[in-house]
């Protein structure tokens, strides 16, 4: 396998920019996610990012909406590929536990011992 290697990584976290406020997502479904960050990021400098692959990192991914947004601007700004690394990665299964824990926590069934 043939692969072409860079001779550095570059960090830059101006290329990608937030153009207008968003609703919080929390509470969305996937539809209003994808209409509530639609628009909301643009590519600064277009030339930085023509022809290369791109790496997004995001702090929690639920639904991917917000993130496949911002691919879809760096796509159509002229990137190669765009990868997304994610710190978390939230879930309905994650949701349904928390909300249990904290019904517990306030006066829920407790244990005897």
């Amino acid at each position: 396998m043939d692969f072409q290697t860079s001779s550095s990584i570059q960090l830059d976290t101006s290329i990608l920019v937030r153009t207008r406020e968003t609703a919080s997502q929390t509470g969305l479904t996937r539809h209003q996610r994808r209409a509530n960050v639609r628009g909301a990021f643009s590519v600064r400098k277009p030339e930085k990012v023509k022809g290369r692959s791109i790496l997004i990192v995001d702090d929690v991914m639920t639904t991917g909406t917000t993130a496949g947004e911002c691919a879809r601007v760096l796509r159509r700004a002229g990137t190669k590929e765009v990868f997304v690394a994610t710190v978390a990665r939230a879930t309905k299964e994650a949701g349904s536990i928390l909300a249990m824990a904290g019904r517990r926590s306030i006066g829920g069934p407790q244990g005897h011992a």
